[in-house]
């Protein structure tokens, strides 16, 4: 009885039967966290589940930092998400300051539950900052207050603090409209 079992998987095997599925599980959630200083000390990152993936896509985890002044906001999501490699791992950051700083970190893995990141520190590691300290120097700081032209719609006024005296208010203008920005709900608009 054993020699018929043994036949039926080799018969099975080479008609190109195999009973692995080609899904896979990741962790799965989303992290919203508004707060102050992400830049400098790692935020738990916990997923509360994991997901089946659907064929031919494989586990992802996707996390922003944006950090103005005294203020920092941390978007985080896992999941799963079809990708054209099977394997990516990288940290972009769009300006690092002084002032602003926003930057992303981005995993695409196809094994089970790889997106395993625990923490904020997979980005905050990467992430290296210029320009001067504002704790260290904040008397030689002023606070401006700057109106965006009508193309920012949405971003009326943010108060942005720790620059210092040589930057100008048009070439900080200019630097905003080419950064990264994200349509942020109305209580984020104006950050103080």
């Amino acid at each position: 009885m054993g020699a018929c079992r043994i036949q039926y998987v080799l018969l099975l095997s080479l008609l190109g039967f195999c009973p692995c599925s080609d899904t896979l599980k990741c962790q799965k959630g989303i992290m919203v966290k508004l707060g102050s200083g992400f830049t400098k000390s790692e935020i738990k990152w916990i997923s509360p589940g994991t997901t089946e993936t659907a064929p031919e896509e494989i586990c992802q985890e996707t996390l922003l930092l944006i950090d103005v002044g005294e203020k920092s906001l941390i978007l985080a999501s896992k999941g799963s998400s079809k990708a054209e490699s099977k394997s990516v791992n990288d940290v972009q950051v769009f300006s690092g300051g002084p002032g602003i700083v926003t930057a992303s970190y981005v995993h695409f893995c196809n094994t089970e539950l790889c997106n395993s990141a625990n923490s904020t520190s997979v980005l905050i590691k990467n992430v290296k900052l210029s320009g001067p300290s504002c704790e260290m120097q904040r008397s030689f700081f002023r606070e401006r207050r700057l109106t965006f032209p009508h193309e920012l719609q949405g971003f009326r006024q943010l108060t942005v603090s720790c620059f210092s005296s040589f930057l100008q208010q048009q070439r900080l203008q200019n630097f905003c409209k080419q950064s990264l920005f994200l349509p942020l709900p109305a209580p984020l608009l104006k950050i103080q």
